[in-house]
């Protein structure tokens, strides 16, 4: 990975830090059944909100924490045809109260698990994470257990009788099973992310009746796909502008940011800050087209495109070429571009000649000669 830690890694890392604070407000539980094999099956609905007291709201926070430190980021698949996003939007935005949202997830659950799923709870409850609020959607088996209770016996001796329970939840060793969390969009219009796990699920798979048919969710692109799709979508764009020096500040601009100590990468942030306003928008629209997770900041790596930025060539209409590394390009660097009149550009290169090459023979400078004598 680059630098022994690719920026994903360490964006999980602190997603899960992150998790220490995930706080508990108030839920609601409806019991999904089995799926008959050939009459339409209905959930059993909750018709208030569960209460929760300290010591349960703590233990389900821990138990939700722990699920969530194997969750995977997935982001809303607008092809996909589940009814789960808009109504956590709905719910998020503050226009559905909790109950309702959670008797809508129910019914969608109900309509979306296969005949060979157990029945269970779901658990649809709000809180925060990170101070940032949240809705979260479990979806919990029944387990079974035992426990000792003190008797006496009818002639007076004191024993320890076992009460078998069949309905049990949560309990301390057990998995939470299925998990999401999801947080508001900036937007209306911007799609759903949030994060997923499944406990019974091999490695961090997720069942996809799940993510796909129930939460209309895909999982997101690694860190290094996206920052190769951010990268050849700016060129692709830029080699649209016609105008030579703007389109050769665009592409400075382009390596400044990628070589940067910047950790994430914003589209939009980008263009505000680098282009001019005639092409805010449009490259907004055709670079967030390459990928619906680019409408959004996401954590930068750059392992795919590393020999990419270790020299940036520039042709110019004369056949002159220019060739160095990104980070001599700039206001701090040894290369500066300004526009000149007629669509011409000024390039400038301030530093100290060390040799100069002619048909394939070097002519060495007075100061070389002078080191070698």
């Amino acid at each position: 990975m680059h630098l022994q830690r690719s920026h994903a890694a360490a964006q999980d890392e602190g997603a899960l830090l992150a998790l220490i604070t995930l706080k508990i407000n108030q839920l609601a539980l409806h019991l999904i059944q089995r799926a008959g094999r050939s009459t339409r099956t209905e959930p059993v609905l909750s018709e208030a909100l569960t209460p929760l007291d300290g010591q349960n709201r703590g233990f389900l926070q821990t138990r939700l924490s722990d699920a969530l430190k194997r969750a995977r980021p997935v982001v809303e698949d607008p092809e996909l045809p589940a009814q789960a996003p808009a109504v956590v939007k709905q719910y998020l935005d503050g226009t559905t109260p909790l109950l309702e949202t959670s008797t809508a997830l129910a019914k969608l659950l109900q309509e979306s698990q296969p005949g060979v799923s157990p029945a269970g709870l779901l658990m649809v409850a709000d809180g925060s994470l990170d101070k940032e609020p949240i809705l979260v959607i479990a979806k919990l088996e029944h387990e079974t257990g035992a426990r000792a209770r003190q008797q006496t016996t009818p002639d007076g001796k004191q024993i320890y009788g076992m009460e078998f329970l069949q309905d049990l939840f949560f309990t301390k060793g057990s998995r939470v099973y299925k998990v999401a969390v999801f947080t508001a969009p900036p937007n209306d219009t911007d799609p759903l992310f949030g994060q997923v796990s499944d406990q019974q699920s091999a490695g961090s798979a997720v069942a996809g009746y799940f993510m796909n048919v129930f939460l209309g969710c895909n999982f997101t692109q690694r860190a290094d796909v996206l920052t190769e799709l951010f990268h050849n979508a700016a060129l692709r764009y830029f080699d649209t502008v016609q105008d030579p020096a703007r389109r050769a500040h665009y592409q400075v601009a382009l390596l400044s940011e990628l070589t940067s100590n910047r950790q994430e990468i914003s589209v939009s942030a980008f263009a505000r800050d680098h282009l001019d306003p005639q092409d805010q928008v449009p490259f907004t629209d055709a670079v967030g087209s390459e990928s619906v997770h680019l409408t959004r900041p996401v954590p930068k790596d750059l392992t795919l495109i590393a020999s990419k930025l270790a020299r940036v060539q520039m042709d110019f209409e004369s056949n002159v070429m220019l060739l160095a590394p990104p980070e001599e390009f700039g206001e701090e660097g040894t290369v500066s571009i300004d526009e000149a009149p007629e669509g011409r550009s000024t390039v400038t290169i301030t530093d100290t000649v060390k040799r100069v090459t002619s048909a394939g023979r070097i002519r060495k400078t007075a100061g070389e000669a002078d080191d070698e004598s």
